[in-house]
């Protein structure tokens, strides 16, 4: 969260994020973003439980993005105004030791666009 309203004071070049902090669609979008992350670093068994079986890999995913943002009442708009900031926020390089340490493995990275681009194939 800290990242991405640093980044969002950076980009609008205004301090007070007041709207978006009370908004429950940032909210709602924001914990589907981390609950795909959790899924896929986890492991692939994971997705399993939440996911339908199906034959083709393509389709699997996107049934498991469609049902996170089932899960989280999330519309596929919402996640998507949220995906980018989280995703450009993460790649952003950070003098702090703390946003060196905790930024977002190119493995969940990569996840998170193909995550956009399933959403975006809806």
């Amino acid at each position: 969260l800290e990242s991405i309203l640093d980044f969002e004071t950076a980009r609008l070049k205004k301090t007070s994020h007041r709207s978006l902090l009370l908004s429950p669609a940032f909210h709602k979008a924001l914990l589907s973003i981390c609950l795909i992350c959790v899924v896929h670093s986890t492991s692939g068994l994971s997705t399993k439980h939440i996911q339908p079986q199906s034959k083709s890999n393509t389709s699997e995913g996107h049934l498991f993005v469609q049902s996170i943002l089932k899960l989280m009442d999330c519309t596929a708009y919402e996640y998507m105004k949220c995906s980018e900031s989280f995703i450009q926020s993460m790649e952003k390089s950070s003098k702090s030791i703390y946003h060196q340490i905790c930024k977002l493995p190119l493995l969940l990275q990569k996840k998170l666009r193909d995550t956009e681009e399933k959403v975006l194939e809806t």
